[in-house]
């Protein structure tokens, strides 16, 4: 059996999809079966950051054309504010002329390596005749279209309903997801495959830190003690305002902490400065961008908690993340976080600042708080495993393309998984 798995992706543009891949290899690589070749399509230029990491049964094929990046237009406009009315006028005139909005039709690469299966783990795919997998990963642009130009909903829209018409499976991370696909889609839930992901760090890319080590990076950082940490890029549905909101409450009840913000820097950062600035909390609030697998876990490790307020998640790698590094952790009551985080994080509602700023005080001063949440977190993610996603798309790899199936595998494709 031979499965073509599209990882044309330019490194470090879309994080979580990338962390999808990265993991999916990772977890494929240590499964045995010489009769089964799982080959990942790179962009030729853009390789390095998976081909390295490809073991077992997996290999690489380099190919020549597009890689999944955004257009120059939006990459510029998410970093300079005043580029945003030019993304919005580009935009325009693309939705005028329903230039770009149409899936993409079959580039011959999958079927030129004599694929018996095709996995998209993209938002994009292509139209191939061959049985396949495509994951949406979420309707954002249905809940909060706000946020998206006239082309990008259209784009969105027209292209996801074609990819998951097209595809044999389509797959989610999560129940909520899976029902959402149901009801704005129309789709069959027959058809949708609930597959729990893992840890970006169960995958290896945290190395494990002497004390010394630990030290060292945090010093590096700047690092202070008792901050709550939040890692997500600066778009306005991670909802970062709420957190500083929040926190200008814990410091009028007396309590003097700090916020670590980590990813992607936008240019609604300036927007969550100046808020800061007002409430008077120059000083509070950091923004760290990009940091390393190695500081990202320093980040976890030191925190008060992790609360992450965002208003719309498929799931949150950086939830599993902090389970397995030791963070306490707290989410927002919405989308899929109730059911990824169960017992093993607080609930609360992110448009709620009072509710929020009551969550933050009760993390920082309840000590058998944060260690109940640090027991029930690990012992949550300890069942999840990059190994044990690979059994499961290996099953559904099995049966699209007509090979027999083991036990295990009729097992698994009976189940219904909950995150």
């Amino acid at each position: 059996m031979k499965v073509g798995i599209d990882a044309r992706l330019a490194a470090g543009h879309v994080g979580g999809v990338q962390q999808l891949i990265f993991g999916l290899a990772h977890g494929l690589g240590q499964l045995a079966g010489t009769d089964e070749e799982f080959v990942f399509v790179v962009a030729e230029g853009n390789t390095e950051w998976l081909v390295p990491y490809l073991k077992g049964s997996c290999r690489a094929v380099v190919v020549r054309g597009d890689t999944y990046r955004p257009s120059p237009v939006n990459r510029f406009s998410r970093f300079i504010p005043a580029a945003g009315q030019l993304r919005r006028l580009y935009h325009v005139a693309r939705a005028f002329t329903g230039e770009g909005t149409q899936p993409a039709p079959s580039s011959g690469v999958f079927e030129g390596m004599a694929a018996d299966v095709v996995h998209f783990p993209l938002q994009t795919a292509e139209l191939v005749a061959l049985p396949n997998i495509y994951h949406p990963h979420d309707l954002q642009h249905v809940h909060y279209s706000q946020y998206f130009t006239a082309f990008e909903k259209e784009l969105r829209d027209h292209q996801y309903r074609a990819y998951c018409a097209n595809a044999s499976v389509v797959a989610v991370a999560s129940n909520w997801i899976k029902q959402d696909l149901v009801t704005q889609f129309g789709l069959s839930a027959d058809k949708i495959r609930v597959v729990p992901l893992a840890p970006p760090n169960e995958a290896g890319a945290y190395q494990i830190m002497t004390p010394e080590v630990e030290e060292a990076q945090a010093r590096a950082m700047n690092l202070l003690q008792g901050y709550f940490f939040y890692p997500a890029h600066t778009w306005p549905h991670k909802n970062h305002a709420v957190l500083i909101d929040a926190l200008a409450t814990l410091h009028r009840s007396g309590r003097t902490a700090h916020l670590v913000f980590s990813g992607r820097i936008t240019s609604h950062k300036t927007v969550l400065e100046r808020q800061a600035a007002n409430l008077g909390l120059d000083g509070f609030v950091h923004f760290v961008g990009f940091v390393t697998p190695q500081q990202l876990q320093v980040l976890y490790r030191r925190a008060t908690a992790c609360v992450i307020p965002s208003l719309f998640e498929a799931a949150s790698f950086p939830a599993w993340e902090a389970f397995l590094a030791g963070a306490p952790v707290a989410v927002s009551n919405i989308t899929s976080l109730p059911e990824q985080v169960g017992d093993a994080g607080l609930l609360f509602d992110a448009k709620d600042v009072a509710q929020v700023g009551s969550v933050l005080i009760r993390l920082w001063d309840d000590l058998q708080c944060r260690e109940t949440l640090r027991a029930r977190g690990f012992q949550r993610v300890r069942q999840l495993s990059w190994r044990k996603t690979a059994l499961h798309f290996r099953a559904i790899y099995r049966m699209l393309s007509g090979h027999a199936l083991t036990e295990e595998d009729v097992l698994l494709l009976a189940s219904l998984p909950v995150v």
